[in-house]
């Protein structure tokens, strides 16, 4: 790995992660945090994800400051990041997919 590469993902965690500062939920990051950590990896923005899931960009922030999605929004907003949604259990893994949602 070069260092500009890896310098770039060090200030990426530190800046999403919260590891020098006060943090909401303490120790833990948000669900929020994390979709915006995985949209910023992918030069993704919030606008392309309220189109995709049908909602205002207002409607998105409010699940951002709520920090309040449903299973269904989790599930597409993975879909759309390219994603993946999992219960793990040893070696026991149960994914979710869109043909999950029920219709």
């Amino acid at each position: 790995m070069n260092f500009h590469y890896f310098d770039y993902f060090l200030n990426f965690f530190i800046e999403f992660f919260h590891l020098s500062g006060y943090h909401k939920y303490g120790d833990l990051m948000a669900i929020s945090d994390k979709i915006k950590a995985l949209l910023k990896l992918q030069g993704k923005n919030n606008k392309g994800l309220a189109e995709y899931l049908c909602i205002s960009d207002q409607a998105l922030s409010n699940k951002f400051y709520r920090d309040s999605y449903s299973g269904e929004d989790l599930i597409k907003i993975a879909e759309y990041l390219q994603c993946e949604i999992a219960f793990i259990i040893g070696t026991t893994k149960i994914s979710l997919s869109p043909d999950d949602i029920k219709k």
